[in-house]
Order: C-alpha cells, then sequence, then structure tokens
C-alpha cells in the first residue's frame, strides 16, 4: 500500500486495538526471580498513544499478559481500557463492539496467532515488519524498520497527517462543521424558538385572546382587522432588541456547550468514542477560543439589550450564565446533584428571561390605559392585570426546571461508566441506579400532575385537554417507561430523546395560546 492510500485508509478510523509483546516491545522479556518479566517500551511510542489520546482516539490495549505495570504505564498515558489476561482477544473484541465500537472505524495492531481472528474483523489488520506469516498475509499495512519495539508511533502520530491528506484544502470547513456540531446546533434552535414563542405565543397570544375576548363581548360580529388598535399593540421589547436577546443567548449557550465538550474530552472517550470532536478535527486551543468569543459577544449583546431596554440590572442574566456554564463545566458538573440543579436554572432563565424584559415594560405600556377603537366608535380601555401572562412564563419556567432535571438524570445514566472513570460523583455513581431511577420517576410524576392540575384548573378547553393530556402527557409516560427499562447506554439515550420531545410539545403549545377561550 502507497503512502497517500494508506493515509487515506488512516483517516477514517477513531479505535486502535494494540497487543502488547511483539508490538510495543521487541518480543524479549527479562526473567528475574521473584518478579513479574520485565519488559521494554520505546518512549517514542509512549509519546505516540499520549498524542493519539489527546487528539481524542480511542485506544484499547488487548493482551494475554498480566503484568500490573503495563496497566499502571498505560494509565499514565491515559489509556482508560487495558484488558489483561485475555486468552481470548475474539471474545473481548465482541464484548467491546456490543459496547458500541465499530469495526469499520478500528485498527488493529498485532504479530501473532492469538491476534489472527480479530485482526479478520477490523478495517485496518496492521503489523509489525517481524510479525507471524499468517498476520502478515492479512495485514493491509506493515510496519518497516523497527527497532527496540519502535512501532505503534507512526500509526498513532500519522492519523494527523492523514486528516490533512484527506481533507486538503478543505481542513477549514471541517473544523467549521465540527465546531457547529458541538455547539448542538439543535439545541440552539429549541432555545431560540422557546424565546420567539414566549414573546409571540404567550405574550402576544395573551394579548391576542382579550381583544378576542373583547370582540365576543361586544356582540357587534366585528372581527380584529376592523378594530382601531392602540399605538404599539403587542410585544413591547423592540425587535431588533429582542433579535439581539436571542442571538446573545443563543451564543452564549453555544459557548456553554463547547466547553462542556472541551472538558469532558476524557470522558467521551469512553462513553462515545466515535463522537470526540475536541483535540482530533478542532484542536483544543481552537475550542477554548471559540468559548471565549462567544462568550464575549453574547455578554455584550446582553448587556446592550438590557441597556437600551431600560433594565440594566438584566445584564446580570448573560454574565450569571457564562459563570455558570464554566463552573459547571470545570467543577460542579462532577458533583452531586448540584451541577444538575445548574443546568436547570439555565434552562428555565430561558422562558424567564423573556418574562422579565416583556412583562414590566407590558405594564408601563398599560400604566396609562390604552383605547381600543370599535369600527362604530365605541371606545374600550386596556385592563393593566398581566397576573394571568405571569401564570404562563412562570409555569413554562417551571416545567423547563423540572424537565431539564429529568434530562440531566437520563444522561448521568448514560455517562455512567465514562463518568465513574473520570471520578465524578453523579447520583446514578453515588446512590446507584435505582435510586437515579427512581428520582426520575418521581420528576416526571410530578410533571405530570402539574400538567393535570393546569389541565383541570386553567385550561379546560377541548384542544388543550387533548394535546396536553395525549401530546406532552403522552410523551413524558414514554419517556418514564424505557427510563424504567432501560440497561445499555443506548437505550438511555432513547429515554432523553424522549424527554426532549416532551418539552418540544409543551414549548408548541404556547403557539395555540391566542386560540384559546
Amino acid at each position: 500500500m502507497n503512502e497517500r492510500t494508506y493515509k487515506e485508509k488512516l483517516v477514517a478510523l477513531n479505535t486502535f486495538i494494540f497487543d502488547v509483546d511483539g508490538v510495543f516491545t521487541d518480543n524479549r522479556v527479562l526473567l528475574y526471580p521473584g518478579t513479574d518479566p520485565i519488559r521494554t517500551f520505546h518512549t517514542r511510542d509512549a509519546y505516540a498513544v499520549q498524542h493519539a489520546v489527546k487528539e481524542g482516539l480511542r485506544i484499547v490495549i488487548i493482551s494475554g499478559g498480566r503484568s500490573q505495570g503495563v496497566a499502571d504505564s498505560f494509565a499514565r498515558l491515559g489509556v482508560t481500557e487495558v484488558h489483561l489476561a485475555t486468552s481470548n482477544k475474539l471474545e473481548r473484541f465482541d464484548e467491546l463492539v456490543a459496547q458500541g465500537l465499530d469495526p469499520a472505524r478500528t485498527a488493529y495492531m498485532g504479530d501473532d496467532v492469538p491476534d489472527l481472528r480479530v485482526m479478520q474483523r477490523v478495517a485496518f489488520p496492521c503489523c509489525p515488519s517481524d510479525a507471524a506469516e499468517e498476520i502478515k498475509a492479512i495485514s493491509v499495512h506493515q510496519r518497516q524498520g523497527r527497532r527496540m519495539g519502535l512501532c505503534a508511533r507512526p500509526v498513532g502520530t500519522d492519523h494527523e497527517s492523514a486528516r490533512q491528506v484527506a481533507h486538503g484544502w478543505s481542513t477549514h470547513l471541517v473544523v467549521m462543521k465540527d465546531l457547529i456540531t458541538l455547539s448542538r446546533p439543535v439545541n440552539l434552535l429549541i432555545i431560540a424558538a422557546t424565546m420567539v414563542v414566549m414573546r409571540e405565543g404567550v405574550v402576544g397570544g395573551y394579548l391576542e385572546r382579550g381583544l378576542e375576548q373583547l370582540l365576543i363581548e361586544d356582540g357587534h360580529g366585528f372581527t380584529r382587522s376592523e378594530l382601531v388598535l392602540p399605538e404599539g399593540f403587542g410585544p413591547q421589547l423592540p425587535i431588533h432588541l429582542f433579535i439581539l436577546l436571542v442571538l446573545s443567548t443563543v451564543l452564549i449557550a453555544a459557548a456553554g456547550n463547547i466547553i462542556n465538550d472541551y472538558f469532558d474530552t476524557r470522558i467521551d472517550r469512553i462513553n462515545k468514542p466515535g463522537e470526540v470532536i475536541v483535540g482530533r478535527t478542532v484542536k483544543r486551543r481552537v475550542a477554548m477560543t471559540t468559548h471565549v468569543v462567544l462568550s464575549g459577544i453574547g455578554l455584550v449583546l446582553g448587556t446592550f439589550v438590557a441597556w437600551r431596554s431600560g433594565q440594566l440590572k438584566w445584564a446580570l442574566i448573560p454574565a450569571f450564565a457564562i459563570g455558570a456554564l464554566w463552573s459547571y463545566s470545570t467543577y460542579y458538573k462532577r458533583q452531586l446533584i448540584i451541577g444538575n440543579g445548574l443546568v436547570a436554572t439555565l434552562t428555565a432563565l430561558v422562558p424567564l428571561t423573556v418574562g422579565l424584559y416583556e412583562i414590566p415594560a407590558l405594564q408601563r405600556w398599560l400604566a396609562d390605559p390604552p383605547i381600543i377603537t370599535m369600527p362604530n366608535g365605541e371606545q374600550y380601555l386596556m385592563e393593566a392585570s398581566v397576573r394571568e401572562l405571569w401564570y404562563f412564563i412562570l409555569i413554562y419556567t417551571a416545567f423547563a426546571f423540572v424537565s431539564t432535571l429529568v434530562r440531566e438524570l437520563q444522561k448521568d445514566m448514560a455517562d455512567v461508566r465514562g463518568d465513574e472513570a473520570e471520578g465524578c460523583h453523579t447520583v446514578p455513581i453515588v446512590w446507584g441506579m435505582k435510586w437515579a431511577r427512581g428520582m426520575t420517576m418521581a420528576y416526571i410524576g410530578l410533571l405530570i400532575i402539574g400538567l393535570l392540575a393546569i389541565r383541570m384548573y386553567l385550561l379546560r378547553d377541548p384542544f388543550s385537554y387533548w394535546y396536553i393530556g395525549i401530546g406532552v402527557i403522552g410523551a413524558l409516560l414514554l419517556s418514564a417507561g424505557f427510563t424504567y427499562q432501560a440497561q445499555q447506554r443506548s437505550e438511555h439515550v432513547r429515554a432523553g430523546q424522549l424527554m426532549k420531545l416532551a418539552m418540544v410539545l409543551a414549548i408548541g403549545f404556547a403557539v395555540f395560546i391566542r386560540t384559546l377561550p
């Protein structure tokens, strides 16, 4: 295989599995009475492994040896998956596949017959130049010129240059694409949609419902288009400031997602090794710089909106969000309950922020009661009460808080393997999976009870009855069922996706507020 073909194949890989004796060593083992066998490793191989781990690649060691010194050495290099005393390497490989390893994106370097059957299963079997003939026969690449065990280094370090060969001038586009992926654009879209719906659906819908009730009570059969509305009728934050507010919130959230992945690289190598971006296509300094820039722009925009709207105190919101996201990623994520509560608070701030800007402004507008003129000349004063509007905003805030607690617990259960390896103190690690499931079910139960109460006392119309009952509560029940039965990571992820669906459906209900009786 020529150099270019070799590197083109190498770029598609995200997992590298190595044997030890004959790959990292020169096959010689020194035996001394009363001690473990002594193996000689090359320092450049050590650098290659450490570099690959920092790049976000998954490094796995499978060896028939039993030396604890080998495990300790690889642990110091950042390798978390070291399988020693493995008599049947294929069985161990199959276990890894069952846990999510993709053979089509895996390389295996071995040197002797025990490695043969695994090497036949992976996309990129390779070996040192002095491997057994059976191994050479199936290898797509042989490392030449090995000395003193120096064999793993080229495969580990060539991966970075392979990306350059494969992408050429499109490298910057790949980085941009992966930066967007890091920011979690679907979540950002949900944040933006939530703020728009709170403004147009809740605040605007509240005012439109008032008009509809007025037309019904007037009894003349007039339509909305025939009314002469007071100047400024509608949401009160100027549209350009609202757009800047949404942009500020989205940029700060994107920065938080990026910095979270920056500090979660080691955890993600275990939980989702094929999805690690920071340290691979996106260098760590690029991720950090992007976080700082996005946070800075978000803070400036948020402060500007607070100043121009005459509510400068709300400049504390973006400042708090930036500090909270940094603290969560660096410390509180690993602490019992506190991290979950912090994320839930930040999520709840999204609908609440719209209310904090819009409702006081609306109250000021209503202070000198605006006049609505009917086509027949009759005039009506708009009432100054916004109590019902606060009810809607606070209900959405509470729903966002509790539903995010559920999502965070579901993610903790899905990521327990990597979190435990990193020393995190999440609920499923400290109190166990039963407690985590129990708390999740309790929170979902609380949401369902709250929704039933709202449907019973506030929203008695048929549409709300079926939308909340079938749509939102149905999705919550499905999420609870999947959480209760989940055993594998993928099942916990699916439960979390159903919870996200319930959140989106709840947000969507605000669109229909203006049509409610």
